[in-house]
């Protein structure tokens, strides 16, 4: 029921809350409430204007919201009388009990407070936070700062508020006075010592008089929002948030390396614990980070991921997507690239859709939707340096033409508001209708040509001096195109800049962009493959095994070993020799051929047999005639489709045949047939206990029922190899065994 409230609710958020307020509403963030923080910071210092930031501490705010003010003010935003009873019916005579010392207590009412894990609760608390933040906006003796749209005096996300006033004696008591107010009738609280408060600018006068008069935690270096540190002082940015997250990954990396963690297990450790807290700084603070810090981030990951070994695989091989052969280990690096032309998005809107961007705007000689797509320097568009667009702007710059994410001249080129394009820069160039801030290429091209001037302007007959105007920009035309085609068609990349309303994920969106633009080919084993295995496969297949690689089963050890196998990662005799002077290239098993990595796993004569007897078994079981080749083997390239063979029990029976190689390495004898089989069996077990679990009987059915047929037609055979896979069988079977199959 709250689920279906808060997915009904949730898109018209935008419309009933304020854009001060970025929790828990669509396509709002905390990112939009630092990069505020940050602008003001910056505006207060290039202008000497004196700024007051406090960071409110609210006690407690979720539970102590009052229910009748929470109805009360649903009621008010226009929710009709059946929402009412729904939301009513969640908080109608609610009880709780406690457990101490395994006993419960006697059932405890609740009287206020949104339910805890409840998906309606945020929605619900910032609703009635709303009309608070709106007092705040409407009392004019609160002073903030006024900007062209808007005036900045309060954000939150959620509860945690920040306000940013100009004349703190007026507005603090004002303040407060509206908290008092909003308290009587809902209950808000606000811990008021630990209110953390810094003052830009104020005159030493002002200061004093403030930290005697409001028992606030009064900071001289930077306060705390939203997990970041916030200096009077931008410079401090960089030293006060990424070094001390750097310091803290460098003890987790060292807490965490432990034995017992795989090597798949490390690189998930590394996406699912790391990547996030970086992610929230690259996107809160998208300053200037240098190249050691990412150099010091690599070299982090690679001893955790490696254990403090030698690597095995290069490093540009992990940061691979999986789909293109690799790991997918996050690329740092380019995830901070992700985070920051992420903003070019947020530029691009008209009007603008965040605050902040007025802000950004302030410090531009152009329209800020026309700056990432200038032919100018960047120090022409922001003459001086600004913390968030001076880096912004010079890594778009390195990256645009390096990955080609937008050709010069793009279709998005202005035309008017161009430094490069003087007369375009008059009140009405051609007195051209166009949509946006600015004149784009796109708007007077059609299939990379530029549009005669009689249809240009078609409502009339052009003037000589538009004749002339239209002369200057066939001249402006032929200069952009004079060294590069004009490609008329947006790219992926400004197409997702453009969009509007941007996609959902966006930063994952770029991030993947700027993966296929770094990995462009297969990965250099897939041509070691190919020498060794012909004929050569095309890339639609390549594509396909490195799908059916990470998705052959839901154990990581099996796709960890397929991986390793598909990567060449095994150190094979003739490998080692290379590595190591005087050590032997031979076959350990053989001893008559050079051990070359196709030859240990595949074309041994001691191993042979073996792969003839698994290949007898996987025909006889499924009644296919799978090709007696190593692509087969080794690389799934079996006459199925990939969906129908990783749900087949096919590749069950060759990741089994595979495991066992590893298990004889540098040993003289190959598997045996017995052990594939008790492998094979002990994947039975554990996909019967997980389908079990999961009430999917008819899947086990299908994909195991033929392997089980198989064990009973072959035990008269050879009774002591089939036994061998029921000794191992640690719990008591689920599905009926393979003897009451074949009763």
């Amino acid at each position: 029921m709250a689920k279906m409230l808060a997915r009904r609710l949730s898109p018209i958020l935008p419309s009933l809350i304020h854009p001060d307020q970025v929790g828990f509403v669509p396509l709002r963030g905390a990112r939009d409430n630092t990069l505020r923080a940050i602008n003001l910071l910056h505006i207060s210092r290039v202008s000497s204007t004196p700024m007051l930031f406090l960071s409110v501490d609210a006690e407690k705010a979720f539970d102590r919201v009052d229910w009748s003010f929470l109805i009360t003010v649903l009621a008010k935003l226009g929710l009709g009388p059946r929402w009412l009873a729904w939301v009513s019916a969640l908080y109608s005579n609610p009880t709780a009990l406690l457990r101490v010392n395994g006993s419960l207590s006697s059932p405890l009412s609740v009287r206020n407070g949104t339910r805890q894990g409840c998906p309606l609760s945020p929605i619900l608390f910032i609703i009635t936070l709303e009309p608070f933040l709106q007092r705040l906006r409407d009392n004019e003796c609160i002073r903030g700062y006024n900007g062209p749209l808007h005036e900045y005096k309060v954000s939150a996300f959620a509860d945690d508020v920040l306000l940013t006033i100009i004349d703190p004696l007026q507005s603090l008591p004002a303040f407060l006075r509206e908290v008092h107010l909003y308290a009587a009738v809902s209950n808000f609280k606000i811990n008021t010592t630990k209110c953390e408060a810094i003052g830009v600018d104020i005159p030493d006068a002002t200061r004093l008089q403030i930290r005697s008069l409001f028992p606030f935690s009064w900071q001289s270096e930077a306060i705390t929002y939203l997990g970041l540190r916030l200096p009077s002082d931008l410079t401090l940015l960089y030293t006060l948030n990424y070094e001390p997250l750097l310091h803290r990954v460098r003890s987790d990396l060292q807490a965490w390396d432990k034995p017992h963690f795989s090597w798949f297990g490390r690189i998930n450790i590394i996406k699912m614990s790391i990547l996030p807290k970086f992610l929230y700084l690259f996107q809160t603070l998208p300053i200037h980070v240098t190249p050691s810090f990412f150099n010091t981030l690599r070299s982090l990951f690679g001893k955790f991921i490696w254990a403090d070994k030698r690597p095995r695989l290069a490093f540009r091989l992990l940061t691979r997507p999986k789909h293109r052969g690799g790991l997918s280990t996050p690329h740092m690096e380019y995830y901070y690239v992700a985070a920051l032309l992420l903003r070019l998005s947020d530029w691009s809107m008209s009007p603008p859709h965040k605050l902040w961007v007025p802000l950004e705007q302030k410090f531009l000689q152009v329209p800020i939707a026309s700056a990432p797509w200038q032919t100018v320097s960047h120090t022409t568009i922001c003459p001086t340096p600004h913390p968030t667009i001076s880096p912004t702007l010079r890594l778009w710059r390195r990256y645009r033409h390096r990955l080609d994410l937008s050709p010069l001249p793009s279709p998005l080129t202005p035309i008017t508001s161009n430094p490069d394009f003087l007369p375009g820069r008059q009140p009405s160039f051609l007195d051209i209708d166009y949509d946006g801030p600015y004149l784009m290429i796109q708007t007077c091209t059609v299939e990379g040509t530029l549009l005669p001037l009689e249809q240009l302007v078609p409502q009339r007959i052009p003037s000589p001096m538009e004749a002339y105007r239209y002369l200057q920009l066939k001249h402006f035309w032929s200069s952009l195109t004079a060294h590069q085609p004009y490609r008329p068609t947006l790219s992926p990349f400004e197409s997702l800049c453009t969009q509007d309303p941007p996609p959902l994920h966006l930063l994952s969106l770029i991030y993947a962009l700027l993966m296929a633009a770094e990995y462009p080919d297969l990965p250099s084993y897939t041509t070691k493959w190919e020498t060794e295995t012909p004929p050569p496969l095309t890339e639609r297949a390549w594509l396909d095994i490195f799908h059916i690689t990470f998705h052959s089963s839901r154990d990581l050890k099996v796709q960890e070993m397929n991986y390793k196998l598909l990567s060449r990662w095994y150190l094979t005799p003739n490998r080692l020799a290379l590595m190591h002077p005087g050590v032997s290239p031979d076959c350990w098993r053989c001893g008559l051929s050079k051990g070359t990595f196709i030859h240990i796993w595949w074309s041994c004569p001691f191993i042979v047999p073996y792969w003839e007897v698994v290949f007898t078994y996987v025909n006889e079981i499924t009644s296919m005639e799978v090709p007696f080749t190593p692509q087969a083997a080794l690389l799934h390239v079996v006459p199925l489709s990939p969906n129908r063979y990783i749900k087949s029990l096919m590749i069950h029976l060759f990741n089994s045949a595979k495991s066992l190689i590893p298990r004889h390495w540098r040993s003289e004898s190959p598997p045996m047939i017995f052990e594939w089989i008790d492998q094979v069996s002990s994947v039975r077990e554990m996909e019967e206990l997980h389908l079990s679990l999961e009430n999917k009987y008819d899947i086990y059915f299908k994909t195991w029922y033929w392997w089980s047929d198989f064990v009973m037609k072959h035990r008269k055979d050879n009774p002591e190899a089939i036994a061998r896979s029921h000794e191992r069988r640690a719990i008591p079977p689920v599905f009926p065994s393979e003897t009451e199959l074949a009763d």
